[in-house]
């Protein structure tokens, strides 16, 4: 009756239709929702955390400089132990002797300050990444639709932004890891190589057969940390799901 009323009052008053009807369209349901388990590929993850590391380019180069003293540290101690074992035991030289604390305090000292300050330098920058990943995950999530939020489990939500972004710091150490090593290996590739280059091509030989090793348990680690952090998303879900309803 209400709607015959009003077709009577407004004659002209058309009834609106699908067709003649404008669509609103809402900005956010052009936003592509990703399952929060989802693995997104290496490439996408690392240009991610690129833009996070790079404003710590500056202090990431310091923690080079310090790496390369490190590098340096572990390469005397090999020509140390020789000086140890030619002029001090073997030799019985006084002074050599006497020189021998010296070389001890120069070359532990180094690897030690400069590794210590690496590490500040690798922690300082990890926790800051962690961090500004930790807000603006948050801040992310504040503006997804209702109806998303509501199918997630709050579980998961949790560990993205608890669990998942302590991942940053981890790739931080990793990638100083991954520059620390092949300086320390060259440098003890370097002394080795001028005290028995036969024994070094002997044992470089064998180096691609350590690394298709190595690659190969890594790949096998990466799948069970990923089974661990979805296991540990439907856990948190669980615990938080039951704790919620014994208020109710």
């Amino acid at each position: 009756l209400e709607i015959e009323h009003n077709s009577l009052v407004h004659p002209r008053r058309a009834t609106p239709t699908a067709a003649t009807t404008p669509k609103i369209q809402n900005p956010i349901s052009k936003i592509r929702y990703l399952d929060p388990m989802s693995v997104p590929d290496s490439a996408s993850i690392r240009r991610r955390l690129w833009g996070y590391i790079r404003p710590h380019m500056p202090l990431l180069g310091l923690a080079g400089l310090l790496m390369v003293g490190v590098a340096a540290a572990r390469g005397g101690a090999v020509f140390l132990v020789e000086f140890v074992l030619d002029d001090v035991l073997i030799a019985k030289d006084r002074t050599a002797l006497k020189l021998l604390p010296v070389a001890l305090l120069a070359v532990f000292g180094l690897h030690s300050g400069c590794a210590f300050f690496r590490g500040m330098i690798t922690k300082r920058v990890g926790l800051t990444v962690t961090r500004r990943m930790r807000g603006d995950l948050f801040a992310h999530f504040q503006r997804l639709s209702l109806d998303w939020l509501h199918r997630q489990k709050v579980g998961d939500l949790m560990t993205r932004v608890t669990n998942d972004s302590t991942g940053a710091h981890w790739a931080v150490a990793a990638a100083v890891t991954a520059v620390q090593r092949p300086l320390t290996l060259v440098a003890l590739l370097a002394a080795a190589f001028y005290q028995e280059w036969k024994l070094t091509l002997v044992a470089v030989a064998l180096l691609p057969v350590v690394y298709v090793l190595i690659h190969r348990f890594g790949q096998g680690v990466r799948k069970y940390t990923r089974k661990y952090l979805g296991a540990l998303g439907e856990m948190s879900g669980a615990l938080q799901e039951n704790l919620s309803g014994m208020r109710v």
